[in-house]
């Protein structure tokens, strides 16, 4: 599957399952084995993204202040990778999930509030931003980082710098 992460990251939703097979070193059929269509493939692809996601969420939700696990969640992250390109396209509805990528989306979405709404009730949070503009910011601000050059990391801190200061109440 590294393979079909890697080449849709550089092709985006033009990859085709011969591409992929290709790039993995396989006949067609060995890839049509494992997933019926290319459809299958994507949401094998948006599926563990998103768990990886959930999973980065409630290990964030751990930490004693609900603050710190946010900049952690974010700043400790690398940029994002080739994968991150069709959770893009996800995200932008250009494509449409199945029922399970849906039900782990929401999974996401909910541990993402319950960690957002943590941290506004300790009063690190602002109170007037959702989860899903906090989302659509880090979205945002990650798409600057398609070039893993040193100048692109930098931009990118800084960006996150400032939309942290942003986001965060007054540490008076």
């Amino acid at each position: 599957m590294l393979c079909a992460v890697e080449l849709f990251g550089e092709q985006g939703l033009d990859a085709q399952m011969d591409d992929v097979a290709d790039r993995a070193g396989f006949a067609v059929g060995t890839v049509y084995r494992h997933f019926a269509s290319k459809d299958d493939l994507i949401q094998s692809i948006i599926m563990e993204r998103l768990r990886i996601a959930t999973a980065s969420v409630e290990a964030a939700s751990q930490r004693d202040h609900a603050w710190d696990g946010l900049v952690e969640l974010i700043t400790a992250v690398p940029l994002p990778r080739s994968g991150d390109r069709l959770l893009h396209e996800y995200y932008a509805g250009r494509i449409v999930g199945s029922a399970d990528v849906e039900s782990q989306r929401r999974a996401f979405r909910a541990a993402l509030g319950e960690l957002i709404d943590r941290a506004k009730s300790e009063g690190q949070f602002r109170k007037d931003v959702s989860a899903a503009e906090f989302s659509a910011l880090v979205t945002a601000v990650s798409q600057i980082a398609r070039d893993d050059l040193p100048s692109t990391r930098k931009l990118v801190q800084r960006c996150f710098e400032v939309v942290f200061d942003g986001l965060q109440t007054s540490k008076d």
